[in-house]
Parts: C-alpha cells; sequence; structure tokens
C-alpha cells in the first residue's frame, strides 16, 4: 500500500474540503472519511472489498488502519 500517496491524497481533500470546519483536526477528517464513507477502505486498500464501510476488512488490515491513524495521531503531537 503507499500509505505516504494515501496521506497526501488525504491532507490535499482536507485543506480543500468545504467542510472541515467541524473537525477537530487533520485525524478526525480522515477518521470520518473512514467511517462515512462506504468505499474510503476500498481505496486506501486498493482492494475491491466484499462489504462497504469496514465489515469485510482482514485483521491485518485493521491492524494496518490503526497503525496510519497512530502514526497521524503522533505527528499532531509534534
Amino acid at each position: 500500500m503507499e500509505t505516504d500517496r494515501k496521506l497526501q491524497i488525504l491532507q490535499e481533500s482536507f485543506r480543500n474540503s468545504t467542510t472541515t470546519e467541524g473537525f477537530k483536526g487533520f485525524v478526525d477528517f480522515v477518521e470520518a472519511q473512514a467511517e462515512y464513507d462506504p468505499c474510503f477502505y476500498r481505496w486506501f486498500f486498493d482492494k475491491d472489498l466484499k462489504e462497504d464501510f469496514d465489515t469485510s476488512l482482514t485483521d491485518d488490515q485493521r491492524h494496518s488502519f490503526d497503525d496510519f491513524i497512530q502514526s497521524l495521531k503522533r505527528g499532531q503531537d509534534k
């Protein structure tokens, strides 16, 4: 997975979004995208998942996304 490229796309989306006012920051924005966009995980993992949202993610995929979010949170703390 191209995590750096995904991060860049998410950052551009956050900067260009007109609806970021309700978010506490970039991490909150990413978590909301994952929660409310049914195709988010398909895009994030470049996989044709069986189910919308995260219902068909493998344990490895869940762990990978959680690690991604934690790395974003650590980056915010700097």
